[in-house]
């Protein structure tokens, strides 16, 4: 339980900051201030496990937020891309919120949003440390929401999307009460990567949510993934059937949460240590992710990208961005090629024709066959989709950004990950000295290409500009962050015509 203090006693060199709820109490970083675990809902346990997020209770004195919150149930996984601490306890819907020092000025505001396939992650993460962004003028944001099947599988008696309805309960928090940190709640940025990409492009298409945000960064996200409402019935069937329960929200309710999450480890193919392998986690990738927004006909009306194409958005600045190699990792070349008829299989099965499997066969022709199934799985999830984007919003009147991320360490680390998923995150944040960066970047990844990046984003969200021209129809502009990072006129040129023809794009 945080710590609530009946007066002031304890040191005044911490930072406090009048909320709504009370009176709460962070401590400095780096110059800055940090307020950890505020919760911007009450905890969704007990008869509020599977309804709307409700207001957090108010306190009294000052309450201590030192250290991070709770984080939402979900598999213990040994192994992520991104280092993400789990700890158990009942008010996981909370936010970490970093500062400038003064709290006199109306700061822009940056309202993080965590991946982790809508199954995993947390706000906890080192490598989602705000400080350096409230050092540089921003206050940043990070939220929880409720996750897999707690926060998405349709059930009889609570509301559809209950993760999307916190991320709303979020920021709408965030509009109340951010002036008390200094924050502009007129000024505010939303940011996710992975999972919390494709969560920004539907809060950016939904109407619920306007008025709450001005720009978007989404950060490798499969944009244009949705779950149909028929589709999502059944998977929650399937689910139900693996937890022996029915369909009623009160009696799943009573069932005991790491009961609930057990299931989830088995229904989603992980082994014996709740691990996903691969060859599963790809299978998943293949039919989409099991648990993520369902098309409800009232909160979400459609997916985001089908939205995009009808004007959703089109009055909100975009920034997009991409790794080169997104999940290349998955089919790791262990010096067994595959036959060209494997490859040509393995293409069928993310969505190519025949015609078009054997053009991007010959495209990458020079690459081994295992490396061109994982760059099939990283353009038909991450690349295309984000290029795809940016072409649909090609003459929309808020302009649109779009980057890649292709610095690989080198010599490469084991795994040869290369310019993988998630390893552009601690760049953005600007924190090359969190803990596992390594086992991606190397022992020495380059300070000065965080600072581009990181100082991109900060310029995105102050409104000056990422540091690069708009992309548009007469030049195609898009920055790669490399070990010199520079402007290209249409780096996905030749890649455009080779995905505009497959199935996966636009869907």
């Amino acid at each position: 339980m945080p710590t609530v203090h009946a007066n002031s006693s304890v040191a005044t060199a911490h930072p406090t900051a009048t909320i709504r709820s009370g009176v709460v109490r962070g401590r400095m970083i780096e110059g800055t201030a940090a307020y950890l675990g505020v919760p911007f809902a009450a905890g969704p346990v007990g008869p509020l496990r599977f309804q709307a997020p409700q207001p957090a209770a108010n306190w009294d004195g000052i309450r201590d937020c030192f250290d991070y919150g709770p984080t939402a149930p979900q598999p213990i996984q040994r192994v992520t891309l991104i280092p993400e601490p789990i700890s158990d306890g009942d008010d996981y819907l909370n936010l970490n919120i970093f500062a400038p020092p003064s709290q006199s000025s109306k700061a822009p505001v940056l309202v993080w949003v965590h991946g982790g396939g809508f199954f995993s992650g947390c706000n906890r993460s080192p490598w989602y440390r705000g400080h350096r962004f409230a050092r540089d003028g921003i206050v940043l944001v990070a939220l929880n929401y409720r996750l897999g099947a707690e926060g998405f599988m349709p059930m009889r008696g609570a509301p559809e999307n209950r993760a999307v309805l916190d991320w709303i309960a979020a920021l709408e928090w965030v509009r109340d009460n951010i002036a008390a940190f200094g924050g502009d709640p007129q000024n505010v940025t939303i940011a996710g990567q992975s999972a919390g990409a494709i969560a920004c492009a539907y809060l950016m298409t939904m109407p619920r949510a306007k008025g709450l945000f001005r720009r978007v960064i989404a950060m490798s996200g499969s944009i244009g993934l949705g779950l149909g409402a028929e589709r999502a019935e059944a998977i929650g069937a399937a689910f139900r059937k693996t937890l022996g329960a029915g369909d009623d929200a009160v009696e799943l309710a009573r069932i005991p949460t790491s009961q609930f999450i057990d299931a989830q480890a088995r229904f989603s193919g992980a082994d014996a240590e709740g691990q996903p392998t691969p060859n599963v986690f790809a299978q998943q990738m293949g039919q989409g992710l099991l648990f993520q927004p369902v098309i409800d006909g009232t909160l979400i009306l459609q997916s985001a990208t089908r939205a995009i194409i009808a004007g959703a958005g089109a009055d909100v600045p975009m920034l997009l961005s991409l790794t080169a190699h997104e999940f290349d990792f998955l089919v790791p070349d262990d010096g067994s090629p595959y036959s060209q008829d494997e490859l040509g299989r393995g293409l069928l099965a993310f969505g190519f024709d025949r015609d078009d499997s054997a053009a991007y066969a010959k495209f990458h022709r020079d690459l081994p066959t295992r490396t061109v199934l994982g760059r099939a799985i990283s353009d038909a999830y991450f690349r295309a989709r984000a290029v795809e984007t940016a072409e649909i919003r090609i003459k929309t009147p808020a302009s649109t950004y779009l980057c890649e991320f292709r610095w690989s360490p080198s010599p490469p680390v084991p795994g040869n990950f290369g310019a993988c998923h998630c390893i552009d995150v601690p760049f953005a944040f600007d924190v090359m000295d969190a803990e596992q960066i390594s086992r991606f970047a190397g022992s020495n990844p380059p300070q000065s290409l965080a600072t581009h990046l990181h100082g991109a984003l900060v310029g995105f969200v102050k409104e000056q500009g990422p540091g690069w021209a708009p992309y548009r129809e007469d030049r195609r502009e898009a920055m790669l962050f490399d070990s010199a990072p520079g402007t290209h006129p249409d780096p996905f040129r030749d890649e455009r015509k080779l995905w505009g023809a497959s199935r996966w794009v636009r869907s």
